[in-house]
């Protein structure tokens, strides 16, 4: 019998790259009075480093945007997913600015979470490969080359926010696709393998991040897909899954692997996935 997911999704979540390259409606463009607003916040922040204290949310006032800021929080969880600030201007800030500007805009949308062994909550995107040389102590973004698509861990990061100090020389462009349209894709061209991710993969974290967490490596199986309260939700680590492999918590079978193909073929397929300059 032909697996039937319980849900279908559908609406603003459900989008193709190629498809949303030709609109512009994701571009946020901060107004001129936004901007004044940030000047005078980032004025009462002189001296304070961006890397020490979260910065609250009634210290960093957005009230000229509040009501697309509400409307925002709302697109991020049942719409398209994302959103793209322009309008800051690279030489009005210092670097420790735009950091303390970056914690502040957070601030409206949630909680600070560190996912780093560092446990900083502010990090930086950089390779550090030549420095932390271990692997297994360094996140995908503090080592250089591409990353195939996956969500950071569900249940501890539900929101991930970039913001470009530098232009790299090469490459560097932000990718992003729907995970609902994935799952639509393998829903309607092999469904015997979205089935797989219904049922989950073994997941394994980092040793350096578990202990910087106080939780344990071995997290155990999780759905990759999971219909509930109303929403799909979409956990796919592809990394944790490799690492529960590489320490024998798990195997991976043929169908299984065939799944987990799929999935890194549709999700980076340049049609499905938005590629984006952050500058």
């Amino acid at each position: 019998m032909t697996f039937q997911p319980p849900y279908r999704p559908s609406g603003r979540s459900v989008w193709l790259g190629k498809d949303i390259v030709q609109t512009d409606d994701w571009i946020v463009r901060l107004s001129p009075a936004t901007i004044e607003e940030i000047d005078a916040s980032v004025s009462r922040f002189r001296g304070r480093n961006a890397y020490d204290t979260p910065v609250a949310r009634d210290e960093f006032p957005l009230t000229t945007m509040a009501e697309d800021l509400a409307r925002m929080r709302q697109e991020i969880a049942t719409g398209r997913g994302f959103f793209v600030f322009r309008g800051l201007d690279k030489d009005r800030y210092s670097d420790n600015e735009f950091g303390l500007i970056f914690r502040g805009f957070g601030a409206h949308f949630g909680h600070e979470l560190t996912q780093s062994a560092f446990g900083d909550r502010l990090g930086d995107i950089r390779d550090i490969s030549d420095i932390l040389v271990d692997r297994s102590k360094r996140r995908g973004y503090q080592s250089g080359g591409f990353q195939t698509a996956h969500t950071d861990p569900s249940g501890e990061v539900s929101i991930v926010a970039m913001l470009s100090l530098k232009m790299a020389r090469s490459g560097g462009e932000s990718l992003i696709a729907s995970a609902h349209s994935v799952h639509n894709m393998l829903l309607d061209w092999c469904p015997d393998l979205l089935e797989e991710f219904y049922k989950g993969f073994v997941l394994r974290r980092p040793e350096a991040d578990a202990e910087r967490m106080g939780r344990p490596p071995l997290i155990g199986n999780v759905p990759s897909f999971c219909y509930e309260n109303g929403w799909l939700n979409c956990d796919f680590q592809h990394g944790y899954m490799r690492r529960a492999v590489e320490h024998g918590d798990t195997t991976i079978s043929p169908k299984q692997e065939a799944a987990l193909g799929a999935f890194v073929a549709i999700s980076n397929h340049p049609d499905v996935m938005l590629k984006m300059m952050l500058k």
